[in-house]
């Protein structure tokens, strides 16, 4: 190793350093692409780099609450809308961020980059929710909605609790 070192002009430090770096990237890698980590790969993100490990989390709890909110939808709709919530929230982050003229060219880059992983975690959820069985029983819109729970309201009593028993 020492003649590693020497050969490419290193010095063990700048090696050590050099596999810190590129164990951080992979890691936040895996994070930007929505893969978990372990206890020991967590705890190593957020001592080498809090302010890194601090972000991606907070990424996380963005794309919870998002496919907690496409969960919570009474239509399909109403999906569709979130998703194009979410969407123009990119659009509008991006377009702030390559506007900034006190922004360097490398921060818009990496902030650029962190807002497209961002997105396609948010096409993966979106598209992961709409092959479900969840999805497929929502209503369409608004108005099937009222349609089936008036539907439901007209059903003899007999039957609702049939209903509510196979449920």
């Amino acid at each position: 190793a020492k003649r590693l070192a020497k050969k490419e002009g290193l010095s063990r430090e700048q090696q050590e350093e050099a596999q810190r770096k590129q164990k951080v990237d992979d890691l936040d890698a895996r994070l930007k692409n929505g893969q978990e980590l372990t206890q020991e790969e967590v705890a190593y993100l957020q001592k080498e780099r809090p302010g890194l490990y601090e972000e991606r989390m907070k990424e996380r709890q963005e794309q919870e609450s998002y496919r907690k909110a496409l969960e919570n939808a009474d239509t399909k709709d109403d999906v569709d809308k979130l998703h194009m919530a979410r969407l123009s929230q990119y659009m509008t982050e991006t377009n702030t961020v390559m506007n900034d003229p006190a922004i360097g060219k490398s921060k818009k880059l990496e902030i650029i980059e962190n807002i497209e992983a961002r997105f396609e975690l948010t096409e993966k959820a979106t598209l992961r929710f709409k092959k479900s069985a969840e999805y497929a029983d929502l209503p369409d819109d608004e108005n099937e909605k009222i349609e089936a729970e008036r539907a439901a309201d007209a059903q003899p009593a007999d039957e609702k609790q049939e209903a509510k028993a196979a449920d």
